[in-house]
């Protein structure tokens, strides 16, 4: 439960202004906007913490396009799927060669409670090579300590392994490599040794009486590859390419050359870490350029005792892939009832000392492969792109599985307040307000995730983490001290040449595709987890099989034209269980390779806009770019380029049970590699070379 929040300003301004004979900045009306989070303060403040109480403001940043950058993340996969099928992402990591059951550490690593809040270790790709082991750690159940287990995790050679892993900074025109040293062991069992598991016993979710050649989902759980979720590089093999396939035993490498003019921003992934893209000296205004800016990688754990059609948690993957972590002292899988968590770079609530009235920009990175986050705060960018023009006021940030944002956020305390200044970052459920409209939050305190009834999320196929994961302490001034209260400047950033805005742009019909994504369900004649091809004209007329390592492509597209595609929702009665498409309401839908331009956008109500936002959800608006969605209307058209690296393009779910049961597709890119969309520089001013220098 949330207690003592007292009167810290969280985020952008409510309306702020400054008076001369004031210690605070006030929000007008004052006494009004504090009185709407009565339980969340001790005392009267202009804005809540944890919540919106009115206009927030916030620089703002969306997928690729970005800032010292935002986030792309990468991550260790773990082998899956029918006959080796593509990587199965793990929650927090897996399992090394060694590891001693009973034993308990000294402490958690995740505790105490409340302590200062760490970077991870930075390592440079302009330093060389970085070389990462895939080993084990030991970890706990922060609620309940004497709970312990192993997973997988990466650690820097001689160190202790980490989660997350280090945070790897990256210069657009960088050669990055990174070498992985398999330390896991065997055994490492296959697809056709792991079915029986998924067939039988209480976790069940392979019904061979309805459909005898469903793909197996959990298999191969310590071999492994790596994936730069979010950055704009090669896919070819020893690339960014989850084809790969390294057993344990065996060191391999990912190497590829950073585009000149990528984006900057976030990429992210026990076993994952946080990738940024540093922007170049002039990208942002000075103000923007010189905030403190502090990495924040968001872990989920989860040891629920559950597994359905639709999702499993990490020791029920563990078990069903036959492997030996996830395992308590007494040899059990992990069975926490209602246990999901959050850890705060690989720290439990930990807490933030932010000083009195001051910016500090956040890059977030929400490393999951379930759920989803919504965060009382003001966002600086999305998925490592940013906005077109920001910053831009929003009530929260919603972050589904795989989702990076940036955001700025000050504190500061009232003149009058004595005592400790604190107050929480939280992730919470949205409901209804009593007079409708915009969405507020019910009762602040710790529990398992649950669906939003409001808001951008509101109803989707993901529930919401219901959690506090940071702790703020406002270290408080003088008496005499007299706030700064100025505005963040609105800005619009020059973009590179493979992000203009699309918007306007006429796309060829041959170029324009439908993605159906069916609904999450018990068994079905085909087997729901798959992604089907349709065109526009006759969406319901569907291609596609469910992916295992042999799929053909689903489509083959050639470099230097722009695309389109549907992601459709749709449920007929008349057609049969399988062929219920779902879209991005119950689907997080990642694109590999290059970021999507939202140009059309269905709200809640059914209806599709062209510009703007579904009012009043304004964090998710026409224009954005994404590699990452899912959005309660269920229904979005995208348009990106084919630029410069050819391959395969990977397209999937990015919930882990879905996409290792089959809901995984991929695009065959062809063309001389360096080929560019020639039209780029029609539409807006961009750059194709490094920044200031074409």
């Amino acid at each position: 439960m949330w207690t003592k929040l007292a009167a810290c300003t969280l985020l952008a301004q409510l309306s702020l202004s400054c008076a001369e004979s004031a210690t605070s900045c006030a929000a007008s009306p004052g006494d009004e906007a504090a009185s709407v989070a009565e339980h969340l303060l001790d005392v009267t403040s202009a804005l809540q913490l944890g919540h919106m109480a009115g206009s927030q403001k916030v620089v703002t940043d969306t997928e690729g396009a970005g800032r010292r950058g935002l986030g792309r993340w990468w991550r260790r996969r773990a082998m899956g799927g029918s006959r080796g099928r593509r990587g199965m992402r793990r929650r927090v990591a897996y399992r090394g060669a060694s590891y001693s059951y009973g034993r308990r550490p000294q402490q958690c690593p995740f505790l105490p409670k409340h302590q200062p809040l760490k970077d991870p270790v930075i390592v440079r790709a302009s330093d060389g090579p970085i070389t990462l082991e895939l080993t084990t750690i030991q970890v706990c159940d922060p609620t309940a300590e004497v709970t312990t287990w192993y997973t997988r995790a990466y650690a820097l050679p001689g160190q202790a392994a980490t989660i997350p892993g280090p945070t790897i900074l990256v210069k657009p025109g960088d050669n990055l490599t990174i070498t992985i040293i398999n330390k896991l062991a065997y055994p490492n069992p296959d697809c056709n040794q792991t079915r029986p598991a998924q067939e039988t016993g209480s976790h069940a979710y392979i019904d061979p009486s309805v459909n005898p050649h469903q793909i197996t989902g959990f298999c191969y759980v310590n071999a492994t590859n790596l994936h730069v979720h979010g950055m704009h590089v090669s896919p070819q093999p020893g690339g960014d390419n989850v084809f790969e396939h390294w057993p344990p035993g065996t060191t391999n490498s990912l190497s590829v050359m950073v585009p000149p003019n990528h984006a900057t921003g976030q990429a992210g992934g026990g076993q994952h870490g946080a990738v940024i893209i540093e922007d170049p000296p002039g990208l942002l205004p000075k103000e923007i350029e010189a905030l403190p800016t502090r990495v924040v990688v968001l872990t989920l754990v989860d040891v629920q005792n559950k597994s359905s059609i639709t999702g499993s948690s990490s020791p029920i993957i563990e078990q069903q892939s036959l492997g030996d972590l996830w395992q308590d002292p007494e040899g059990d899988y992990v069975n926490r009832f209602l246990t999901t968590y959050m850890l705060t770079n690989g720290l439990w609530k930990p807490s933030w000392f932010a000083e009195d009235h001051e910016w500090t920009r956040f890059d977030f990175v929400y490393a999951a492969v379930e759920y989803n986050v919504v965060i009382k705060a003001l966002p600086t960018n999305k998925d490592g792109a940013y906005l077109n023009y920001a910053p831009r006021k929003v009530p929260s940030i919603y972050m589904a599985s795989g989702n990076r944002a940036s955001f700025a956020m000050r504190c500061g305390c009232k003149k009058s307040f004595v005592g400790r200044c604190t107050g929480s970052l939280v992730s919470h459920r949205e409901l209804y307000s009593p007079g409708g409209g915009a969405a507020t939050m019910e009762e602040f305190e710790d529990g398992p995730p649950s669906t939003s009834r409001a808001g951008p999320f509101a109803d989707v196929g993901q529930k919401t983490i219901n959690q506090e994961f940071m702790f703020i302490i406002v270290k408080q001034r003088p008496y005499s001290f007299k706030p700064k209260c100025d505005d963040l400047p609105y800005f619009a950033v020059e973009r590179p040449c493979y992000l203009v805005n699309l918007t306007g742009v006429d796309v060829a019909p041959q170029n324009n595709g439908t993605l159906n994504l069916p609904a999450p369900q018990g068994p079905t004649k085909p087997q729901w987890q798959i992604i089907y091809w349709s065109n526009v004209t006759t969406p319901s007329n569907y291609s596609g099989e469910p992916f295992e390592d042999d799929s053909p492509p689903l489509q083959n597209w050639t470099l230097g034209e722009v695309h389109e595609l549907w992601f459709r929702h749709s449920y007929n009665r008349s057609l049969p269980a399988a062929y219920q498409i779902a879209g991005i309401k119950q689907h997080p839908i990642h694109l590999h390779v290059t970021q999507y331009q939202l140009v059309a956008l269905q709200c809640h109500n059914g209806t599709w806009i062209t510009h703007g936002s579904c009012e009043p959800d304004v964090y998710f608006q026409v224009g954005d770019w994404h590699d990452t969605l899912m959005f309660g209307g269920g229904q979005a058209r995208v348009r990106f380029q084919l630029s410069t690296f050819n391959g395969p393009y990977i397209l999937h779910c990015h919930i882990l049970s879905h996409e290792d049961q089959g809901m995984m597709t991929w695009f065959n890119v062809s063309g001389p590699e360096g080929t560019v969309w020639p039209g780029a520089e029609e539409v807006q001013r961009c750059y194709r070379g490094y920044f200031g220098q074409s």
